[in-house]
């Protein structure tokens, strides 16, 4: 599943979740295939695998088996597809403190958050911010290196941004939509 949305849509180059039971808490015990190409393990659980799709990967239905210890799982299928954004929940406001109804951002500042799923680095396409309906300016995405496969995603909230406790911020990149998050935006006079 895509790793920040849990949604089982997923895209080349994304964060992804593997979640299931029996898993080892090995790195080194653990592998993942997804039609015969490795996935780049970077955490394990006995409940969680977490890690990084190839760019390669072809769009699609692909196949993936997990590999614990001497234990082989069965075969299960696996959506690829060009993009499949996904948003990680905390977001941030232009001064780096949480975004939260005690502390509120409002419209022509910024806020960051972080999203995955963007699809192909050479393939990108220009995601749209949504703030509930109104479009807003995307001003940055920047790769995260010490997060294989996360983009911090930087937004300009919209003058006419609705105020509220959790306003719901979206991405969308080819018609593919993001999870809502919540932002708490005060009201501009």
């Amino acid at each position: 599943v895509n790793a920040a949305s849990l949604t089982g849509t997923v895209s080349p180059g994304s964060a992804i979740a593997i979640l299931g039971t029996g898993l080892t808490n090995s790195l080194g015990e653990t592998t993942v295939s997804l039609d015969g190409k490795a996935v780049g393990l970077s955490a394990t659980a006995s409940d969680r695998l977490a890690g990084v799709l190839p760019e390669d990967l072809a769009v699609g239905t692909v196949n993936a088996v997990v590999t614990a210890g001497p234990y082989t799982g069965r075969e299960f299928a696996v959506e690829v597809v060009a993009a499949a954004p996904g948003l990680y929940p905390k977001v941030l406001n232009e001064d780096g403190a949480a975004n939260s109804p005690e502390n509120r951002s409002a419209g022509g500042r910024i806020v960051s958050c972080v999203l995955t799923g963007l699809g192909r680095a050479n393939e990108l396409v220009p995601p749209t911010a949504w703030i509930a309906d109104v479009v807003a300016e995307v001003v940055s995405i920047t790769a995260q290196a010490e997060v294989p496969g996360t983009f911090v995603v930087t937004i300009r909230l919209p003058n006419d941004a609705p105020a509220g406790d959790a306003v719901p911020l979206v991405i969308e990149i080819d018609g593919r939509r993001s999870n809502a998050v919540p932002v708490a935006v005060e009201s501009v006079p």
